[in-house]
């Protein structure tokens, strides 16, 4: 009898010892960190904290992050990607967060789409002549806080995704992505526009007038119907960002596009036609409402 009373005591203590709190601490804050900047972490009120992160890519056990106890915790984007958890006291009584992977954010580099009346010349700049109008449009993910420049200096109140040049130039902008409008970057080559020196100037490109073209739904999510007014069959590519593309068509008048095929983001509709006409939309996909 005594045996077994020291035993069922035994089992009790060992019980008591191993039972889990009555709260799960869990990590909250953004997981994704723009470029050059941070974020904070946080996790529900207790009595006490101790945070602990973990590589990307190690088996290792976490290991506590020193002087990391308070309800806080912040990470940085050049340490990311990085896995985080959160040790959390309440009543003298501890658990441990699940971990989370915090991650950078990593975009390419500025891409401006050349687009209207131009063509290029032996160096690859753009030629324009006198009454052309040439468009240069900043790409997708770069389309916040946009700053247009010529040479060294700001273009005043040329601050939208498409910059309308009808004069030579050296050309560039600077952009955010939306999703981190505090992290600028600038497009790396700048666009030469010259004049042309040939009497009797006529670019090559010239492209569809606005009012021949409807483009609806923009943005659009399954499909997007086209409308043209313009004379004779009209040859249809969707590109992605990059100019590669993705789908194409003929059409007279009216055609459909589908775009439940493609993730979200913006793409460019070329259209063309066999007089030698060109115009360039851009089309956004979102996700289906």
């Amino acid at each position: 009898m005594r045996t077994l009373l020291i035993l069922i005591i035994s089992c009790c203590i060992v019980g008591l010892a191993t039972a889990q709190c009555p709260f799960t601490p869990t990590v909250t804050g953004d997981l994704l960190v723009c470029p050059e900047a941070r974020t904070t972490l946080g996790t529900q009120a207790y009595d006490a904290y101790q945070w602990y992160t973990r590589p990307f890519g190690s088996s290792a056990a976490p290991q506590p992050v020193n002087g990391a106890t308070g309800p806080a915790f912040t990470v940085d984007y050049n340490d990311t990607p990085l896995y985080v958890s959160v040790s959390a006291t309440l009543n003298n009584c501890t658990e441990r967060s699940a971990e989370v992977l915090v991650d950078g954010l990593v975009f390419l580099l500025p891409v401006a789409l050349s687009d209207g009346e131009f063509t290029i010349g032996p160096n690859g700049e753009a030629v324009i002549c006198a009454g052309d109008t040439m468009h240069l449009i900043a790409l997708s993910p770069y389309t916040t806080n946009i700053k247009w420049f010529d040479g060294e200096e700001a273009i005043p109140g040329a601050n939208d995704d498409t910059l309308i040049v009808t004069r030579p130039g050296s050309y560039w902008f600077t952009g955010a992505p939306q999703q981190c409008p505090d992290f600028t970057a600038s497009l790396g080559l700048r666009v030469e526009v010259v004049w042309s020196d040939i009497p009797g100037c006529a670019t090559a490109v010239r492209e569809l007038q606005i009012q021949d073209v409807l483009v609806w739904p923009n943005p659009a999510s399954d499909r997007v119907a086209i409308s043209v007014a313009h004379p004779g069959a009209i040859n249809l590519t969707l590109l992605d960002i990059t100019g590669r593309p993705l789908w194409r068509s003929y059409f007279d008048g009216q055609t459909e596009v589908p775009m439940s095929a493609w993730p979200e983001g913006m793409y460019i509709l070329q259209l063309s036609a066999a007089d030698g006409a060109m115009s360039r939309y851009k089309l956004i996909k979102n996700s289906k409402q």
